[in-house]
C-alpha cells in the first residue's frame, strides 16, 4: 500500500495523503500486534528500569528513525549520508541521499536551514513544510507544499507543482557523482527533457507569472557539485 500511495502522491490533495498515511500506519500497527500475539510468550524476568528517554517529536507515519553513517568519501568534510524513504525533522544539516543507488520515491518534510543533495528518484518526490533550505534532486515528478524561502535545483520529467508556498526558486539539477549517468539510464532520464522551469502554482489561478516562485539567475546559482 505504501508503494501505491507514493506513486499517487503527485496527484492527491495533501489532506488525502495525510489520511492515507495514518490508515497505513494503523494497519501496520494492527499487523504487528497480531504477529506478536502468535509468538510464544517469554518467561518473566526482571529488567533494568534505566530506559533511555526519547524526544517526543511529532513524527509522520512515513518518517522513521534511520541509521546515520559518516562517509569519508564525500567531498571536503564528512557529511551525513542517508538512504531512507523519508527525511524529516532536521535543522541545519547537510545530507547526501541516493548516491549509491536510485530510489523509488522520497518524502521530505519539516526541515529548516538544511541542504539536501539527492541522486535519482525514479518515481515521485513530495516535499512539505520546509524553510530556508536548498534541495537538489532528480525525479519523475515533484509536488511541493507549504515551503518558504527554499531553492530547488532539480531535474524533473513533469511540471513541478507547488501549493501554499512563497519565495521558492528553481534552477536546473547541479549534482554530479560517479553513478549519475548510470542512474539516469535506469530511470530513463535525459537531461534535455528536464522541465525544472515549468512550475505550476495550484494557488495562483490568475493569468501570468505567480508571485510565489521564481527562477534563480545564473550568476546566483550554486556551482555544479561533485
Amino acid at each position: 500500500m505504501s508503494k501505491t500511495l507514493n506513486e499517487a502522491m503527485p496527484v492527491l490533495p495533501l489532506y488525502e495523503i495525510t489520511q492515507a498515511q495514518k490508515l497505513i500506519k494503523s494497519l501496520e500497527d494492527q499487523l504487528s500486534i497480531s504477529k506478536n500475539s502468535l509468538l510464544p510468550k517469554q518467561k518473566f524476568s526482571f529488567k533494568s528500569s534505566n530506559k533511555k528517554k526519547t524526544n517526543p517529536l511529532d513524527l509522520s507515519p512515513s518518517c522513521q528513525k534511520q541509521p546515520v553513517s559518516q562517509s569519508t568519501t564525500t567531498p571536503k568534510d564528512e557529511k551525513i549520508v542517508l538512504d531512507p524513504n523519508a527525511i524529516c525533522n532536521l535543522k541545519d544539516e547537510e545530507i547526501f541521499i541516493a548516491i549509491k543507488e536510485t530510489k523509488d520515491s522520497l518524502h521530505i518534510f519539516n526541515l529548516e536551514g538544511c541542504k539536501v543533495y539527492c541522486g535519482v528518484v525514479t518515481g515521485s518526490v513530495l516535499i512539505e513544510n520546509c524553510k530556508d533550505c536548498v534541495l537538489v534532486f532528480a525525479s519523475q515528478q515533484v509536488r511541493i507544499h507549504t515551503c518558504i524561502n527554499c531553492d530547488f535545483y532539480i531535474f524533473v520529467k513533469s511540471n513541478p507543482i507547488i501549493e501554499y508556498c512563497s519565495t521558492v526558486r528553481f534552477a536546473p539539477y547541479c549534482l554530479d557523482y560517479p553513478l549519475k549517468l548510470d542512474h539516469f539510464k535506469i530511470a530513463r532520464f535525459s537531461e534535455l527533457e528536464g522541465l525544472w522551469d515549468k512550475v505550476e502554482d495550484f494557488n495562483w489561478l490568475k493569468g501570468g507569472q505567480s508571485p510565489n516562485w521564481n527562477l534563480i539567475s545564473e550568476n546566483q546559482r550554486i556551482k555544479k557539485l561533485i
